[in-house]
């Protein structure tokens, strides 16, 4: 290449500087940071304060000029690439950004680390707190026992709920004479204190044909010999009733002394015998049972 006049404008004096040939090798010059102004370089060196920039071949024309910084050349087809701290910035690699030695790029996921915690697209969205993971699929730790609830009243044992007891009969009881036992249960209760019982049962009675005189049925429960409860049925007569049921569906005391208790289903037969003589009353399908309730009270 043959000469290149140089016309640079010398920061502070306005004085135009004409170069001679160089040998192809281009011209040294200095660019102030500051201001972008050139300088022509002081024995081939730059103050601290402006870039060192060699301009080579038609530096400013509109084909092929390039410019050189620092030994870098800035050309159209080069990417036009900037570099901060040792990492260059070019259109074709993501635009990258490093944080602390951490690139952030386009086609990593967009990953942001935390105190050594690495935060990525593909991993679930993890969240650690204290050491302890939060993903959508992760149990967490198990929390403290709550308090103790209530205590609930004592149910119903086996022992104290059985099936009902069942005497199918006959059982005949006359007017006029004693008080006829049909059946009887056991119960006791769980604990030292005085709980109620629902006792259930039952019984068919019918007057052996014929009723000569009318009678009535009279029952009661008898919890150990002491009455809990008297019920009385219609009056049976030969040209009036002839049988019927008695039913029992009651609550009585169960004291805390029953350890067990003895209940006792009883028949009377009552009523003046007439003329023609006693009445008898035939019982059958006698049956009951005894459940305790709890606590009295």
């Amino acid at each position: 290449m043959g000469g290149i006049a140089l016309a640079a404008t010398v920061a502070g004096v306005g004085a135009a500087v004409a170069a001679g040939a160089v040998g192809g090798s281009g011209v040294p010059a200095c660019a102030a940071k500051s201001s972008g102004e050139l300088v022509v370089q002081r024995n081939g060196k730059c103050s601290s304060g402006d870039l060192a920039i060699t301009i080579s071949g038609s530096a400013f024309k509109k084909r092929g000029g390039t410019l050189t910084i620092n030994g870098v050349a800035f050309k159209k087809g080069s990417g036009k690439t900037i570099t901060i701290n040792g990492t260059p910035f070019r259109n074709g690699r993501g635009k990258t950004l490093t944080i602390n030695g951490i690139p952030f790029k386009k086609g990593s996921g967009k990953t942001i680390t935390i105190n050594g915690t690495t935060f990525r697209k593909g991993s679930g969205n993890t969240l650690t707190i204290n050491g302890i993971p939060l993903t959508p699929s992760a149990a967490g730790p198990q929390g403290p026992a709550g308090p103790q609830g209530l205590q609930g009243a004592p149910g119903v044992s086996a022992a104290s709920a059985g099936a009902p007891v069942v005497v199918p009969g006959p059982t005949d009881v006359t007017q006029g004479g004693a008080t006829v036992a049909l059946v009887s249960v056991l119960l006791g209760r769980g604990d030292g204190s005085a709980h109620r019982a629902l006792l259930a049962g039952g019984f068919d009675a019918a007057c052996v044909a014929p009723c000569p005189s009318s009678v009535q049925g009279i029952y009661d429960i008898v919890r150990d010999g002491s009455v809990q409860l008297t019920r009385r049925l219609p009056t049976f007569s030969a040209a009036g009733i002839s049988d019927m049921s008695g039913v029992i569906s009651e609550v009585v005391d169960l004291p805390a002394g029953c350890a067990p208790c003895t209940f006792t289903l009883r028949l009377q037969a009552g009523g003046a015998i007439g003329g023609a003589g006693a009445s008898t009353l035939r019982a059958t399908a006698i049956r009951l049972a005894a459940v305790d309730l709890g606590p009295a009270g």
